[in-house]
């Protein structure tokens, strides 16, 4: 549940000192934050990460700004990820279940796998709709059915391939979640 404070003083009501903590040592330092601390955050929503960091930009001279603006947007994405997906990480998917497979297919059209292999081949870019797509899947889909499409090119750099996967399911997440895209029904 996504909670619509509009002041900090609301926020700040919602969200653990701990917490508040984690995200601007994040934001300013770049510590890491918790998983706990992110859904906590999301579930505040990005009007409230504004306020926090806005707050907290204001003793800071303008020249600092534009780092600490980017960071903040970083943490957000990565919290944003954290909640929507069990595993924040990346991890090896083995392809044998053809169940898991076959399962995660229903959520993927034709076109929609062909962007996702010709994003990590050729560059290409994926649309908004194939990136609800992903994201209603979850991350493990995502990674299974990037796993099975890769599987006949044994020449492809698996490193690179993780790298792009990661890229593409932040970006994927940052659209699904934006009030202007989200707003969108998901099509096939």
């Amino acid at each position: 549940m996504v909670f619509a404070f509009s002041t900090l003083d609301e926020c700040s009501q919602h969200f653990t000192e701990k917490c508040g903590y984690e995200v601007g040592d994040s934001v300013f330092e770049g510590s890491p934050v918790s998983d706990a601390c992110c859904r906590g955050l999301v579930s505040l929503g990005k009007t409230c990460q504004d306020l926090f960091v806005a707050n907290a930009l204001d003793s800071l001279s303008n020249a600092e700004k534009p780092q600490f603006l980017a960071n903040s947007i970083k943490v957000w994405n990565r919290c944003v990820a954290v909640t929507l997906s069990p595993s924040s990480s990346i991890y090896p998917v083995k392809v044998s279940n053809q169940k898991a497979l076959d399962n995660c297919r229903i959520h993927f059209s034709k076109n929609c796998g062909l962007e996702l292999v010709n994003h990590i081949s050729k560059g290409e870019t994926i649309s908004d709709n194939c990136c609800r797509h992903i994201v209603h899947a979850k991350k493990p889909c995502h990674q299974l059915f990037l796993d099975w499409s890769l599987r006949s090119q044994p020449n492809v750099d698996r490193s690179r391939v993780l790298e792009k996967s990661n890229e593409i399911w932040n970006r994927c997440v940052a659209i699904t979640v934006s009030p202007s895209l989200s707003a969108s029904p998901v099509e096939n």
